[in-house]
């Protein structure tokens, strides 16, 4: 019986859907995404089999999801029941939604000269409802402004804002904006430190193949996707293999991404395997 093999505070009429072994430095626990009979309500867990599980605070799910897909990056374990957003649960275990619109990383364009201080940066605000960005200079002993460091991703950008440096003879930089992750994501696997997903939205082509920032899976940029085959045969799984290689598997095909993060996307090798 459920009572006596997840816990017993699970509620009796319980059933698991899925779940996952999450694994950080401050507990190891498993996450179960529960279906209640009873409330026809489905949330997540977290526990182990041998203690009581607690409920996730926010982790409720779509009514209609029949399973729950999860991939763990750095301390945080994504979660998704492809029919809602991607989320995420902490280490603290918490849940936690994917912050839209966020810096992913300011370029110093000309580096300026003889900065006797540090330069202040102010990125631009983003629309109403969004939190600004915040970034410190880093200065060379020469002199010149070598890079920015983000303090504060900010949330709700829209378009990349205008970045401003005072003082520092002619230095300039550009910042970059993140998108949000898929619509619908499955499928979700950890690979060369990056997040993989699919999208079950049927408006996007279904052989789409969607990748993260490498070491952030909140961070989905403008090409973070590719099509695997370009022939509109709907992925339906993918799977960490050795080295950098994603298996793909298709419809009617099974293919492998060399994912090597140290290539740009575009030059990644894909290759039919059957």
């Amino acid at each position: 019986s459920t009572t006596s093999n997840f816990g017993s505070n699970l509620p009796i009429n319980a059933t698991v859907l899925s779940g996952f072994y999450f694994d950080t430095a401050a507990s190891e626990r498993l996450v179960i995404a529960v279906n209640d009979l009873s409330t026809s309500t489905k949330s997540l867990y977290f526990g182990s089999p041998a203690t009581s599980y607690s409920q996730i605070s926010g982790s409720t799910l779509n009514a209609s999801a029949f399973y729950v897909y999860f991939a763990q990056l750095n301390d945080k374990l994504f979660y998704s029941d492809g029919l809602g957003t991607l989320k995420y649960i902490s280490s603290s275990n918490l849940s936690n939604s994917t912050a839209a619109g966020k810096i992913s990383r300011i370029d110093v364009i000309n580096q300026g000269s003889n900065h006797g201080s540090i330069p202040t940066i102010t990125v631009a605000a983003p629309p109403p409802s969004g939190v600004t960005a915040t970034a410190t200079a880093v200065v060379a002993n020469d002199g010149n402004l070598v890079f920015v460091t983000i303090t504060n991703p900010g949330s709700g950008y829209t378009t990349a804002p205008s970045v401003s440096i005072s003082g520092g003879g002619g230095s300039h930089a550009v910042a970059f904006v993140s998108l949000t992750p898929p619509a619908k994501p499955i499928f979700l696997t950890t690979h060369t430190n990056r997040l993989f997903a699919v999208s079950a939205d049927t408006s996007i082509q279904p052989d789409t193949l969607y990748f993260s920032d490498i070491l952030d899976g909140e961070s989905w940029d403008p090409p973070g996707s590719i099509r695997v085959g370009g022939d509109g045969d709907p992925i339906t799984g993918i799977y960490s293999w050795f080295g950098y290689k994603l298996l793909v598997f298709k419809e009617r095909s099974i293919w492998s991404v060399d994912a090597d993060p140290t290539q740009d996307p575009a030059d990644w090798v894909i290759s039919i395997i059957s």
